[in-house]
């Protein structure tokens, strides 16, 4: 995902977020059986008042607002264990209804497998043949 804060500097300007945790304060505010209190302790418990300020602080998905965004593409996997497709979807549904802008906001979906299997630089290369 792109950074919203600095203006394209030409045809293309690019920025990323790698493997992003996109709604962490809902995710985390969900009760889900399986936290085991470990993702708590990473993370921060956003049922904790000085926890929430500093989640709230760095959530890509808590931090949209109306405001001009660059062109962006957001890429997921149907077959990712650790950010579920629809925090993406979300985030990209979220992204185009802040946006003051009329560039496009993108998404793609692959069923590959997500996290890490191929390396992002190598995924990107596979994508482009």
């Amino acid at each position: 995902m792109g950074r919203g804060d600095q203006p394209a500097t030409g045809p293309v300007s690019r920025g990323g977020l790698l493997r992003a945790f996109v709604d962490v304060i809902n995710t985390m505010s969900d009760r889900n059986p399986a936290f085991d209190g470990a993702e708590f302790e990473e993370w921060g418990n956003p049922k904790l008042p000085d926890q929430y300020q500093w989640l709230r602080a760095y959530c890509p998905y808590t931090n949209l607002e109306r405001k001009h965004y660059p062109a962006i593409l957001v890429r997921t996997s149907f077959n990712d264990s650790q950010v579920m497709y629809w925090e993406p979807a979300k985030y990209v549904a979220r992204l185009r209804t802040m946006n003051r802008t009329p560039t496009r906001c993108y998404s793609t979906s692959t069923w590959r497998p997500g996290m890490g299997v191929l390396g992002p630089i190598r995924q990107i290369q596979r994508d482009r043949v």
